[in-house]
């Protein structure tokens, strides 16, 4: 059986736009874990590439970076300036070698179309945050060898203290292995837009995934649209989406549906506490369609089933406002100036797609603001 699924988010945009300038943190306070976040552009627009967890010690007056690239990589060795917070990275640092054959990290000159030598630096922008506009490329190829091949690493990338952690318990495709894992993850609370970076490691090499919901008004559960978490061998695509379980709990039986829409989420979410516990969930095979925003997913063939999962996160480093509302009772009486939706990650949107999850903002001519949920129609 085959379920299209409209994606509530074709773009999804860094995590850290908006922090608020404070005292940097001394070489020792900054050891702990960290998510990394590397960008791609397409088409001119920025998105979210790939993402993964990291680990910051210190080491005399310098910082340690470890499983930058990918897990069991090379660690670095990177400068920091208490007074401003930057971090700055060597040009040109070996993070990765099988056998021969070796990875590069360079940053990368893009009128030139070649690598720049000179070092790179994460500029710190507050909160336990830091990015980089640069454009960084692995240079691989074997070793001693002057004829190294460029691959992307990131065209802009934020680094941010992890302040969350998710846990799983899923089941291989046979539904007899069984995997109990957890993670450092970010989680980014956007007026009533949740999204969660790392939530689930996707490969081998460590990488993570996002997920990205609303939280309903009352503030007691969100609804999660379904998530690409990669590609399998064949080139299919790999969603993440809501389903039902077999009575042993460790199979799925079908997409679920969230709001009369099928492989959506539902997860009880407590925004004191800062907790968050899905609905089961599976890995499916599907397809996109970049020209509609549309997944179909083919709930016959499934990847791994993600019985259970849940996020512990800190209330007080969740917030951000991408999207700023004042929520007001009008009584119905104010003439509207202008309505504006948003897609889920607090872009603008003209046309929004039929069956998309968008928050409508509506600015009256008093100067009142009010906005809620509803799914396009």
């Amino acid at each position: 059986m085959k379920s299209l699924i409209i994606l509530a988010a074709a773009t999804l945009v860094a995590a850290a736009a908006n922090a608020q300038a404070t005292t940097p943190p001394s070489i020792t306070e900054l050891e702990g874990d960290y998510i990394i976040i590397n960008n791609r552009t397409y088409e001119e627009v920025p998105a979210v590439y790939n993402m993964r967890p990291m680990t910051i010690t210190a080491d005399g007056d310098s910082l340690v970076i470890s499983n930058m690239y990918m897990t069991g990589c090379l660690d670095i060795k990177a400068g920091y300036d208490e007074t401003t917070g930057d971090i700055t990275f060597p040009s040109g640092k070996l993070i990765f070698q099988v056998g021969d054959f070796v990875y590069y990290l360079y940053q990368w000159n893009d009128d030139q179309e070649a690598v720049n030598p000179r070092p790179f630096t994460y500029r710190y922008t507050g909160d336990g945050e830091w990015s980089t506009d640069a454009t960084l490329m692995l240079m691989a190829g074997y070793a001693g060898s002057e004829e190294l091949q460029p691959g992307y690493f990131a065209q802009g990338s934020q680094i941010i203290s992890a302040n969350a952690t998710s846990s799983n318990v899923s089941y291989a495709a046979s539904g007899l292995d069984r995997y109990d894992e957890s993670r450092p993850s970010l989680v980014r609370i956007d007026d009533t837009v949740i999204t969660i970076y790392n939530f689930l490691q996707t490969d081998q090499y460590g990488y993570g995934c996002m997920m990205q919901g609303v939280i309903d008004n009352t503030g007691t559960y969100a609804i999660f649209v379904p998530s690409t978490v990669g590609q399998a061998n064949d080139l299919t695509y790999r969603i993440l989406a809501g389903c039902t379980l077999n009575a042993d709990g460790n199979l799925p039986t079908g997409l679920s549906s969230a709001m009369g829409h099928d492989g959506y989420t539902h997860a009880t979410i407590d925004l004191d506490e800062g907790t968050i516990v899905f609905d089961p969930m599976a890995i499916w095979a599907g397809d996109y369609d970049d020209t509609t925003g549309s997944l179909t997913i083919n709930s016959n063939l499934v990847y791994e089933t993600v019985a259970s999962s849940s996020v512990t996160f800190d209330p007080d480093r969740a917030y951000t406002s991408s999207v700023t509302t004042t929520t007001a009772d009008t009584g119905g009486t104010a003439e509207v100036e202008r309505v504006d939706y948003y897609r889920i990650d607090g872009t603008l949107t003209a046309q929004p797609r039929e069956g998309e999850l968008v928050i409508r903002r509506t600015l009256y001519k008093d100067g009142t603001v009010t906005s809620d949920k509803m799914f396009w129609h």
